[in-house]
């Protein structure tokens, strides 16, 4: 992507919604480009006084301009160890 620019004052602007009028939130996040469509893995939106994230966020774009919010591809809940949570998600 080396020859992709991005607009970072479009990125944190508040007007900076998905395809449903809603926030982006991919926080931390990285981008791949296949097949002509970006995809853009970051967390969500950090809640409560830990400022844990709940997860991992997709969103898609053809022209990253316009993204289409895929879901949550990892749920914070989802992660299991002998050591009990919650887990703070970090890039």
């Amino acid at each position: 992507m080396s020859d992709t620019v991005i607009d970072n004052g479009r990125l944190l602007s508040p007007e900076f919604v998905d395809t449903d009028g809603n926030r982006v939130h991919a926080h931390g996040g990285g981008m791949l480009l296949h097949a002509g469509l970006f995809y853009w893995y970051g967390t969500s939106v950090k809640e409560g006084v830990s400022w844990l994230s709940r997860g991992v966020n997709l969103y898609t774009s053809p022209d990253l301009s316009r993204w289409t919010y895929r879901g949550m591809v990892l749920h914070n809940a989802s992660i299991t160890t002998a050591t009990p949570g919650p887990y703070r998600i970090e890039r």
